[in-house]
């Protein structure tokens, strides 16, 4: 079996924990740290991740998402410069159209082109070249690195743009088969539009795991993780993703009511958005389409499970009080079950 790899996106209010996460992380041998980019929520991700770079050595450092909204391509670029030189070269950016970044601030996501020039532009800009951004000439004046792009994707033709024009992809589809396998298909078809291969292409998915005594009381956990996975990932069309025609209309109600302003924060783990979930009776769908709970062995078996229709790589979203006994735990009980 293929080597299956790990890393963790984190949001940090408390810079110190942070850190000694991050110590942790590195030594239980994370392939990936990650850091959201949601100025309303976290602390700035910039700063997160210079500061994971002082306290690691071998951890890839990636945004776990920026946006092309908030940031200016050349502020963009500058900022992935820096951190390239302040981590010996180990920044990845990570992208995606923008949420809870953009929606809290009453912004928008733009449209598809605009993202794939922006991807460009600041890739262009990481790698010393001088580029057009909207009819103005721009170069970074001083001793760049090259900063891999990975762009979030959910839907069918941004896979595409994805598998076209970046190093990686970042995926909230989901984990269960038809998501694997319909991302492997969009990535593969940009790729072969572009004249790439498959291999050259790196794909993370994005997963909640807990361990609990049973699968569904492991739900019951997550119910506002798997919230706000539904949301962003049926935001704009259900085309392409998968989502049963019965459940549309939970679905887009469950969009209608969701508060952004309390994503992704386990203060509220049994709050309005995790309530959404029981209302809608989307518990079991929603579990199976984002998460893998229940004991370590059935974690463990999980994980295998979805590593044979052809997902290896997750970043593991681990949003809850104590992170780094919830990483210690994943570490010690599910990591060995799987070699």
């Amino acid at each position: 079996m293929t080597r299956i790899k790990f890393g963790s996106p984190r949001y940090a209010r408390d810079l110190t924990e942070f850190a000694a996460w991050c110590e942790l992380a590195e030594q239980v041998g994370l392939d990936v740290i990650g850091y959201g980019d949601s100025s309303t929520l976290w602390i700035d991700p910039f700063v997160a991740l210079t500061l994971a770079a002082r306290h690691t050595k071998k951890a890839r450092l990636v945004t776990t998402v920026t946006n092309p909204v908030t940031r200016h391509p050349a502020v963009m670029a500058s900022s992935f410069a820096g951190l390239q030189a302040a981590s010996n070269g180990r920044a990845v950016m990570g992208i995606g159209g923008g949420d809870s970044a953009l929606l809290n601030l009453g912004m928008k996501p733009p449209p598809l082109d605009y993202f794939e020039a922006y991807v460009q532009a600041v890739r262009g800009l990481t790698e010393g070249r001088e580029v057009v951004w909207q009819d103005r000439r721009l170069k970074l004046q001083w001793p760049v690195q090259r900063t891999p792009v990975w762009v979030a994707a959910n839907g069918p033709k941004t896979m595409r743009m994805a598998g076209r024009v970046a190093d990686g992809v970042i995926v909230g589809l989901g984990v269960d088969e038809a998501a694997v396998r319909e991302t492997l298909k969009h990535v593969g078809e940009g790729a072969r539009e572009a004249g790439r291969k498959m291999e050259d292409i790196e794909i993370w998915w994005m997963i909640r795991p807990l361990i609990s005594r049973t699968e569904r009381e492991g739900w019951e956990q997550l119910r506002f993780l798997l919230c706000g996975g539904a949301n962003h990932v049926f935001r704009f069309t259900f085309e392409g993703k998968g989502a049963p025609p019965e459940l549309h209309a939970a679905l887009t109600q469950l969009q209608k009511e969701y508060r952004t302003d309390l994503h992704s924060d386990y203060r509220h783990a049994d709050g309005p958005n995790a309530q959404l979930v029981d209302k809608l009776g989307l518990l079991e769908y929603l579990g199976r389409r984002f998460a893998v709970t229940g004991p370590p062995d059935q974690v463990a078996e999980g994980f295998k499970k979805i590593a044979s229709w052809g997902a290896t790589n997750f970043l593991l979203i681990q949003v809850v009080e104590d992170r780094i006994g919830a990483l210690k735990q994943m570490a010690e009980q599910v990591f060995p079950r799987l070699g």
